[in-house]
């Protein structure tokens, strides 16, 4: 966020990329605190997140199983008129598996043998609406 603070002093406007940029650091590291208050104050500073930023929010709460806090961000979506992509979706899933308690500890690769065996088991229940 200092980053984000120092263009600022140097008279330069952070816009979506930049502050997606420190949302991609602060994922490195886990730090949904973080990444929480930084989306405030883009929101704050009238810079709209995309997509990309809620995908990127999203995935963070994996290591956690936070499915709830990443469904927040989920919902968020719609407020800023954006649509969600395939990758949002994916993002959820591996949310939704890592909150199994049986299932991991850190975030699963997609293609790991957890991931892949709850996501058939898990989508009609995640996504009713994409099977109405």
């Amino acid at each position: 966020m200092d980053i984000c603070n120092s263009m600022k002093r140097s008279g330069i406007q952070p816009n979506v990329q930049s502050y997606n940029s420190v949302l991609e650091a602060l994922a490195t590291k886990n730090e949904i605190p973080f990444s929480l208050k930084l989306l405030g104050e883009m929101i704050q500073n009238n810079v709209a997140p995309d997509v990309f930023t809620a995908n990127l929010i999203i995935r963070m709460h994996a290591p956690f199983g936070d499915f709830l806090g990443a469904m927040a961000i989920y919902e968020m979506l719609d407020s800023f008129g954006l649509k969600p992509n395939s990758e949002t979706f994916t993002s959820l899933v591996a949310v939704a598996a890592c909150s199994m308690p049986h299932c991991c500890i850190s975030p699963p690769p997609l293609s790991s043998n957890c991931a892949l065996g709850l996501i058939p088991f898990l989508f009609p229940f995640l996504f009713p609406f994409l099977f109405s």
